[in-house]
């Protein structure tokens, strides 16, 4: 009896597994021209609704244990000869599955998948699965204008487009193991040791081109027809592998961490800036804990934490300070919350006292022969005040211009009292200034009058 109930539950838990475990099988995505990609990523993005759980099952094993399937049957005697290209990859193939993913596991998740995941999977799958550096930043964008990607999801987006990827690789091993049966039962039929009649199998391979060569292959009257069937699947088979590892490649090439929305505002301070890689982890891992705290957009919290910089509160920290032999014992004081924050700012010494330290990261097994690439913290783009010393007082501009460094002209409309008036900037061998096409010397203003002017500066190099 004992051994009846265990049979019962082992049963029931088996078919439990076989009812949920993913299908080793692609679904048809289309694929998109640039323009379409630009609006229905951003539609995509916008449509998804807003994330709810962590701690979802991708089903990494799964798909691991499918492709070293695969690849112990492409690799007996009888398939080897014919997919001995695609086995020149095993190793490549191995390495990328023996990735750690487990980090996807503990992200915010819609209907079961990481939200991360769902858009790397529409970008490379719109893309048919090309490189292509537009399109990752246009979605990762796209879905910070609706809501920011989290600290935790920008430093774990590699992995889950390398996880779409493994997926990839698992449904072309599946093509394979496909085309393997297919050989089999063309073997079997050359032998007439198939019901031709009854066989669904057969009934449904009768027509297909690539299991008629087979047939023909078999019985050694294999025609130019036939034999080109093959090197189509085998042609089109390898040329998704090479496009994938390329893909692949480049994805580890990838500096996500820029894409972390608040960098654009912290970047403006020195402390922040110049921070080691470390105190900037660190750094904005508190923020994203104070942000889950109090549910709130780590961007929006970015803007909070600048408006704070502006008051009279902002650098400020408790220090508790006491005589110590001949020294002094000094003791901060720092909360989990915006002082700590606002007080890294404000000073690089705080920066280092309050979030220095060693914050390795795992290392990975990456594909690539040279390291991977570590995230920087830079981002895409910096935000600067510029007036190019220019300023409007009592209806007269005043000029004192000078450019960036890495700037050689600019031009731009500056408006007075309702009128335009168009001034252009540029480096040239001496200071001159030209009114319309007069020229000017002798003066740093001119009198803005109520009808449109052209003003023209040209400065000396290095000023």
């Amino acid at each position: 009896m004992a051994y009846l109930i265990a049979g019962v539950v082992v049963a029931l838990f088996l078919a439990l597994y076989l009812v949920s475990k993913p299908k080793i099988r692609e679904e048809y995505s289309k694929v998109l021209s640039n323009d379409e990609y630009l609006d229905l990523s951003y539609n995509f993005v916008k449509s998804m609704s807003l994330p709810k759980n962590k701690g979802v099952d991708l089903h990494v094993d799964y798909f691991v244990s499918a492709i070293k399937s695969s690849l112990r049957i492409l690799k007996t005697k009888r398939f080897k000869a014919k997919f001995d290209n695609v086995l020149k990859l095993e190793g490549a193939i191995r390495s990328l599955a023996k990735r750690d993913f487990s980090e996807l596991n503990g992200l915010l998740s819609i209907d079961g998948t990481p939200r991360i995941v769902g858009i790397a999977e529409f970008c490379l799958k719109s893309n048919d699965f090309k490189f292509s550096g537009e399109r990752i930043a246009t979605i990762i964008n796209n879905q910070n204008r609706v809501w920011t990607l989290s600290f935790d999801e920008i430093l774990a987006l590699d992995k889950a487009f390398l996880f779409v990827i493994v997926k990839k690789i698992a449904f072309l091993l599946e093509e394979c193991k496909t085309v393997c049966k297919m050989m089999d039962l063309a073997k079997k039929c050359t032998k007439n040791k198939v019901d031709f009649e009854n066989n669904k199998n057969f009934n449904a391979l009768k027509n297909n081109k690539l299991f008629l060569s087979f047939c023909a292959d078999y019985t050694k009257y294999a025609s130019e027809e036939c034999l080109q069937a093959q090197e189509n699947f085998f042609a089109n088979i390898e040329n998704e592998f090479e496009k994938v590892f390329n893909l692949a490649k480049n994805i580890e090439k990838i500096d996500f961490s820029a894409f972390y929305a608040p960098l654009a505002i912290l970047s403006r301070y020195e402390s922040f800036d110049e921070a080691s890689r470390a105190e900037k982890i660190n750094f904005l891992k508190l923020l994203k804990l104070i942000c889950d705290k109090e549910n709130i957009d780590e961007y929006y919290y970015a803007i909070r934490l600048d408006n704070y910089q502006k008051t009279a509160s902002a650098g400020h920290i408790d220090v508790f300070r006491a005589p110590l032999f001949s020294r002094k014992l000094s003791v901060v004081f720092a909360r989990k919350d915006i002082t700590s924050l606002s007080a890294a700012l404000s000073s690089k010494t705080m920066m280092t006292l309050l979030f220095g330290g060693n914050n390795a990261e795992k290392p990975s097994n990456s594909i690539l022969k040279i390291n991977k690439f570590e995230n920087t913290f830079e981002p895409v783009s910096r935000f600067k005040a510029l007036n190019f010393g220019i300023s409007i007082q009592n209806d007269r501009l005043k000029l004192r211009p000078h450019l960036p460094k890495d700037v050689e002209s600019v031009e731009f409309v500056l408006k007075n009292c309702g009128v335009a008036h168009c001034v252009h900037i540029e480096r040239g061998e001496i200071k001159q200034l030209y009114l319309d096409e007069t020229k000017l010397t002798g003066t740093s203003e001119i009198y803005l009058k109520d009808k449109p002017l052209k003003i023209k500066l040209i400065i000396p190099f290095g000023d």
